[in-house]
């Protein structure tokens, strides 16, 4: 007999989340729908998450950690573009495996800038990380340049990516490759 798999309380999270943003408009997504389908009481969410801003952070948490998986793989690119860019790609590929679900998050915040504007320290983390597993570092000065320019950077290729219905992403590989050219030209500059 297969043993069960168990989930964490933020997979569990992530997962109804990304369900339920895939069946309706995320506006329309209330804390009770994502208690019920992730199957816990509110209670319980409530010891999770203060409001749907929060579940925006378990979700990138959620897509930093897949991401990070992912890439447990020794051969990466020599050039710290070439890996940052592996590793932006890789993100990416795990955000289409729920390409409705983000369109459907991510176009919310279209309409919900408090959402957009309490997420972007959350972004920064995210961007650390992705840094780290492109042995990029994000240390001092310079790496606080480099963690808000690929901040910004990510952002406007995320946009893109919203647009991409190609089957090999290949507008959203071509934004990335010249938003990570800016930022080599950017760092150049720290």
């Amino acid at each position: 007999m297969a043993s069960k798999v168990s989930l964490s309380i933020p997979e569990k999270i992530s997962l109804a989340a990304l369900k339920l943003a895939n069946q309706k408009p995320w506006s329309e997504v209330s804390l009770q729908d994502l208690a019920d389908t992730a199957q816990m009481p509110l209670t319980e969410l409530y010891d999770y998450v203060q409001d749907k801003t929060d579940i925006l952070v378990i979700l990138g948490r959620y897509t930093d950690r897949k991401t990070l998986a992912a890439l447990s793989k020794p051969e990466m690119a020599d050039s710290p573009k070439d890996r940052l860019f592996e590793v932006f790609m890789e993100r990416f590929d795990i955000l289409n495996n729920d390409r409705p679900a983000w369109i459907s998050i991510l176009n919310s915040l279209k309409t919900d800038p408090k959402a957009a504007l309490l997420s972007l320290p959350h972004l920064k983390h995210s961007m650390v990380w992705m840094m780290e597993a492109a042995g990029v570092s994000s240390n001092g000065l310079r790496g606080a340049g480099q963690i808000l320019t690929l901040s910004v950077l990510y952002a406007e290729v995320t946009w893109q990516w919203l647009k991409d219905e190609s089957e090999d992403m290949s507008k959203t590989m071509a934004a990335l490759d010249k938003a990570l050219t800016r930022y080599e030209k950017i760092c150049r500059t720290f």
